[in-house]
């Protein structure tokens, strides 16, 4: 073999091979960079690092008792921002001695863990009757609740139903734990009810 041909030969393999080691060293490099990425969140990203379906979550404080129950269609979290994306949202905040409270609404974004709430569309929040207290119904576009507080407020136009009342106001600030609800340009409409 001469020199020639051994010359030829390199050289086409090294055009031969040469694109395809390429290729397989940027691949490499890449699901290097890929696997790191995804333990490893980048701020920023678009990608949840967590998605799940039909979520019941529980939250108990140190004796055991339910504080407050979370039941969501889907939940995306983000671990750069400690945040959750909720669609189709229920949940129940647990009073001591009360009937729990029950909210509802289309979607929802938890920030900080579940310290704060963002409920948006269609938001219901309603309490049963209790010992205390006769039944009240919330409903808004929109209202943030602090779940451990037990505190709600929204400043959307929201409709508070009790008794043969139902009063409409441009915001709310709700304090479940007390029944004290502070609306703000109140409107009410009393209707008695039938005896008959």
């Amino acid at each position: 073999m001469s020199y020639q041909s051994t010359f030829r030969t390199t050289l086409l393999r090294f055009f031969i091979y040469g694109p395809l080691l390429s290729i397989a060293i940027f691949g490499l490099f890449h699901l290097y960079k890929y696997y790191h990425t995804s333990i490893i969140t980048i701020n920023g990203s678009t990608e949840p690092d967590l998605i799940a379906k039909n979520v019941d979550a529980w939250q108990f404080d140190v004796k055991g008792q339910p504080q407050y129950r979370l039941i969501s269609a889907t939940a995306q979290y983000y671990n750069t921002d400690n945040r959750t994306n909720l669609t189709v949202v229920t949940g129940y905040l647990y009073m001591p001695t009360e009937p729990y409270w029950e909210v509802k609404a289309d979607t929802a974004l938890a920030t900080n863990g579940y310290e704060t709430v963002f409920l948006n569309g269609h938001v219901y929040i309603h309490q049963a009757a209790g010992k205390k207290n006769s039944a009240q119904t919330f409903t808004t576009d929109y209202l943030t609740i602090y779940p451990s507080k037990k505190i709600a407020q929204t400043d959307a136009p929201i409709t508070a139903n009790r008794l043969d009342m139902v009063t409409t106001s441009k915001g709310a600030y709700l304090d479940l734990n007390n029944h004290s609800v502070k609306l703000h340009q109140v409107y009410t409409i009393y209707t008695p009810s039938s005896t008959s």
